[in-house]
């Protein structure tokens, strides 16, 4: 099985030749978000921004999905950073600051009321999302 993960959803790959995106709080399928290859998923990829999953399996054949959604990451600069993968232009919507190391992970809970990143200092934050 192959798992790659981008901001709340992960993706699942297996050797029965299905694809599968799962959202990480609810552990629901995203509607939509799976497929079925030639052949057993043996790699996940996706393009620098974010917006094109790239699966290949054991027949040699490569496989390419557009994802319309939005992405959270860590980064090396120690800021949690916020994508809108739609813009083709600064795509960066928000970004979180307050850590003091790069940040090497970042999940939502079930309900994205609240982000918890960690970095490699070992410190955890937890943002909390503003009620509109």
């Amino acid at each position: 099985m192959k798992v790659f993960t981008l901001g709340a959803v992960f993706q699942v790959g297996n050797s029965k030749h299905h694809l599968q995106v799962v959202n990480i709080s609810t552990g629901k399928k995203v509607k939509g978000g799976s497929s079925k290859l030639t052949g057993r998923v043996l790699s996940l990829s996706f393009d620098a921004p974010g917006r094109i999953l790239w699966a290949g399996d054991d027949r040699g054949s490569i496989f390419s999905f557009l994802f319309d959604m939005a992405t959270v990451t860590g980064s090396e600069d120690t800021c949690v950073y916020f994508f809108d993968v739609e813009r083709n232009a600064k795509a960066i919507v928000n970004k979180l600051q307050g850590h003091g190391g790069p940040v090497l992970d970042v999940s939502f809970n079930c309900d994205e009321s609240l982000l918890a990143s960690a970095d490699s200092t070992g410190m955890v934050i937890i943002w909390r999302r503003e009620q509109k």
